[in-house]
């Protein structure tokens, strides 16, 4: 028999589900991280992450900003049509 250490012993059985109150507990909506931004952004009709999507901007298309700009935002003219975008996605070329 190989010996083992008392708390080797009782991971194994709390896995197992072995080990009264050791039982994992599944958590509340509420504990849950918030979920990852889009990995493609957004092409919106108006500027505000409760507009409407009017398009995605995948890596590499090419846009060419109109020169308009509000609260963190910026009108792109895009081959998908006009919309804004989030700065934060914007990198300088």
């Amino acid at each position: 028999m190989i010996p083992r250490s008392p708390s080797v012993v009782l991971a194994a059985l709390a896995l197992a589900g072995g080990v009264a109150g050791c039982a994992p507990t599944p958590q509340s909506e509420a504990a849950l991280p918030p979920a990852p931004p889009p990995t493609v952004p957004h092409l919106r009709y108006l500027p505000g992450v409760n507009q409407t999507v009017i398009g995605a901007l995948p890596p590499g298309i090419p846009v060419r900003p109109t020169g308009s700009t509000y609260g963190g935002w910026t009108e792109l003219q895009t081959p998908e049509g006009t919309g804004w975008v989030q700065e934060g996605y914007l990198a300088p070329r």
